[in-house]
Order: C-alpha cells, then sequence, then structure tokens
C-alpha cells in the first residue's frame, strides 16, 4: 500500500462517500504520468479498496506531450488509466515556446500515436486561446490539426496570466494589440 499524502487523503474522505458509485476517477494537476505505473496501480488500489468504483469507471490522467511515449502509455493502460488528457495547448511551435511548453506540434503528433498504440480508445486533447500573438487563422489551424488528430474530446481554454508568474511580467511589456480579440 503507498504510503503516499495521497493515500492517506483517500482513505481519511472516503467515507465520506459511502453508498455512492465512482465512475470518474481523474487524476491532474501537473503531469501525474511522471508519478509511474507502480504509484498510479497503488493509487487505483486504494480507490478501489476504499470506494464503490463502478467496472466501466472513465480513469483519466493529464500528461504532456514530451512525456507520452508507447511505453510509459501501456504501463498506465495496464495500471487501469483508459482515458488520456494530452496537454496539446497549440499546433504552433513558437506559440508552444512562448508559453514555455516542453513539447513541440510534432511531439503532440508522436504522443497520439503512442496513445493509439497503448490501446488507449478515450483521448482528450487541451488547447489554449488568447495566446500572445495568436489571430483568428492561427487558432482555427490549431482547432483544425487538433480535430485531424481524431481525439474523442477537445478542451478549450482561454490563457489566464497570473500575477507573479514570468509569462505575466513577458504579457505585460506587450502591446495590446498583440493579443487576439473576438467580437461577440
Amino acid at each position: 500500500m503507498p504510503s503516499s499524502w495521497f493515500a492517506r487523503h483517500i482513505k481519511e474522505t472516503a467515507p465520506q462517500a459511502r453508498g455512492y458509485l465512482v465512475d470518474t476517477i481523474y487524476f491532474g494537476g501537473g503531469t501525474p504520468s511522471l508519478y509511474g505505473e507502480r504509484r498510479i496501480r497503488e493509487l487505483l488500489a486504494v480507490i478501489r479498496r476504499r470506494f464503490e468504483v463502478a467496472g466501466n469507471a472513465e480513469i483519466t490522467l493529464e500528461a504532456n506531450p514530451d512525456s507520452a511515449d508507447r511505453r510509459t502509455m501501456l504501463h498506465l493502460r495496464r495500471a487501469g488509466i483508459n482515458r488520456i488528457s494530452l496537454g496539446m495547448q497549440s499546433a504552433h511551435d513558437d506559440e508552444l515556446s512562448a508559453l514555455h511548453r516542453p513539447h513541440t506540434f510534432q511531439q503532440v503528433q508522436d504522443a497520439v500515436a503512442a496513445i493509439r498504440a497503448a490501446k488507449i480508445r478515450n483521448l482528450s486533447l487541451d488547447l489554449m486561446y488568447g495566446l500572445p500573438g495568436q489571430d483568428m487563422a492561427r487558432w482555427q489551424d490549431s482547432v483544425e490539426k487538433a480535430i485531424s488528430l481524431k481525439p474523442e474530446h477537445l478542451s478549450c481554454y482561454g490563457l489566464k496570466v497570473e500575477e507573479g508568474t514570468p509569462l505575466c511580467g513577458r504579457v505585460r511589456r506587450l502591446p495590446h494589440s498583440y493579443f487576439m480579440t473576438v467580437p461577440m
């Protein structure tokens, strides 16, 4: 049994969910794919012991394209993961670089191929709009390229610049016209 904070938290909170059927489990908040197959398997075992989990529960794990190789995805599927939420963000490498994302669009394509090769049938891609320098044509191109990868789900998020982050400092120095605006 894992001795992590996560496992302890699961044990402490499980009594509050007594009588409920768990049909969704979501590992998110960064890059949980780096947590490793063994730890994911252990956490799922704790969850299954402490909660009533539906046999067809959707079990999602967030991953970055640079950490989604075939071997890792295969191990995660064997651990019980049946859905990957992949942080694509953009199909344009210059936009990814501006966000300090460690991957390229080619790595997104490779990651999708690895996920499919591992027989994970449920894929979600995350995209961001409102990026510095992104116009409507580039946004549309990213959406079209994401759709061409045939995900089962597409999530689109507006860029939120958080105070105190390196991006916030860079954005403040840019003219307002540098940002995409869409009339409503």
